[in-house]
């Protein structure tokens, strides 16, 4: 699977939905943490509400688990 690079959440979950047909997380509360991607990624200061960072590692952990889960399906 070949997939856009991009920081907007909402575009690459479109694509994942579309080559696997699920994505088994709330999808508000992921793409939520797309205001978050530039400005924490380029060390830029946010002007957003802070995240609680430890539920934020485990929802990316999961969706990461996830997602290798369904490439080794895929191989």
């Amino acid at each position: 699977m070949e997939f856009e690079y991009t920081h907007d959440l909402h575009r690459l979950i479109a694509g994942v939905m579309a080559a696997v047909g699920e994505f088994p997380f709330e999808i508000p509360e992921v793409i939520a943490l797309t205001e978050h991607a530039v400005p924490l990624r380029y060390d830029e200061i946010l002007d957003t509400e802070p995240v609680d960072r430890q539920a934020v590692v485990r929802l990316v952990e999961e969706v990461g688990d996830w997602a290798n889960a369904q490439l080794d399906l895929g191989s």
